[in-house]
């Protein structure tokens, strides 16, 4: 697993330097803030922490009044721009030889994002998973731009007449989505995943599909460079706040072990050792996130009790009133008895 100290490949977010220089001509204060100049993006190899593209997204967005530009940069995206990987990719022999090879060396392109492919029947399934907790505006420029990125690429080898694919969203779909994916919105359904991220199905046909560069000895010599450049060894410091993300993003407030650990790209006993190095517990970690989204509905008192342990995954209201006197220290109904008390000794 990569954490949010991993650097990221600068020249993917040129995009968002180019909108902050355009409508900031001085940046001395996004640099004093953010820590970088955003103009460094345009050398080679550049990198940036995840903390300095949450700054880079808050700004972009905030100059160009554009909330989605993960929409709006996704369609800018090439192969060519992967560096060794890219050539490999763009050697492949066919579609589905290009997205294996993709999954295998994902970590390559965005180190915070876990890429799976699976074979099911006629289709496949391809899932781009946010492996560490981020902001929810950072949160949202991942999932947007890599659902685009991905549509853009396979139009560039694929063409754009093909048809046989759909793209699932984690997130919210936009007043204005027509602006940014056109005729193609047909493909694309939002908050049709439980789990921030992005999945795509591929039909049969297009994952046959040859590929016009297929270059084995090529693609033989690119692999090689990607291996060399994948030997990092895996960090486990933002185990807890993935997990309090990827829960908070649930409706139904449900989630497993396996859900972490694919997110995460290692095993369950693996997840559960890096737990228990920071002296948590799958359980504890969940129980904690339940509880404190608990307190904050009824701190706002618009929903009774029953209704309250039904929005943070209870099925028995009994059982959610028991777990809460356990961690909070006292009954549901006593801490909005001590809540409204409270309310009115402060407006007295």
């Amino acid at each position: 697993m990569r954490t949010p100290s991993s650097r990221l490949p600068g020249h993917y977010y040129t995009g968002l330097a180019q909108i902050v220089a355009e409508h900031q001509p001085d940046l001395h204060e996004f640099i004093a803030r953010a820590g970088f100049d955003p103009r460094m993006l345009r050398a080679p190899n550049s990198t940036i922490t995840l903390a300095q593209l949450d700054c880079l997204i808050e700004a972009a967005g905030r100059a160009s009044g554009c909330a989605h530009l993960g929409l709006r940069l996704g369609r800018h995206a090439r192969l060519t721009e992967h560096g060794p990987l890219g050539y490999a990719l763009l050697s492949s022999g066919t579609l589905e030889e290009l997205v294996r090879l993709a999954a295998r060396y994902y970590h390559l392109i965005v180190p915070v994002v876990t890429m799976r492919y699976a074979r099911r029947g006629a289709c496949a399934e391809v899932t781009f998973t946010l492996a560490v907790a981020m902001r929810d505006a950072t949160l949202r420029f991942f999932v947007e731009a890599l659902a685009v990125a991905f549509h853009a690429q396979l139009d560039a080898i694929v063409g754009p007449d093909n048809d046989d694919f759909e793209i699932r969203l984690s997130t919210d779909e936009p007043a204005d989505v027509h602006r940014y994916l056109g005729s193609r919105f047909a493909h694309y359904r939002f908050r049709a995943r439980s789990t921030p991220g992005v999945t795509v199905i591929l039909g049969a046909g297009l994952l046959s599909r040859p590929l016009p560069m297929a270059n084995p000895l090529a693609k033989q010599v690119a692999e090689a460079q990607c291996d060399v450049r994948s030997r990092i060894p895996a960090d486990s410091k933002d185990v807890v706040a993935l997990i309090e993300m990827m829960l908070a993003a649930r409706l139904d407030f449900h989630l497993t072990r396996d859900d972490v650990a694919a997110a995460m790209n290692v095993t369950v006993r693996t997840l559960n050792r890096h737990l228990a190095g920071q002296g948590e517990t799958f359980k504890g970690v969940c129980q904690r996130v339940r509880f404190a989204h608990a307190c904050r509905l009824l701190d706002e008192r618009a929903l009774t009790v029953t209704q309250v342990a039904a929005r943070v995954g209870f099925g028995d209201v009994a059982n959610f009133s028991r777990g809460f006197r356990e961690y909070i220290g006292m009954s549901p109904t006593r801490y909005v008895e001590m809540g409204a008390a409270q309310s009115r000794a402060d407006a007295a």
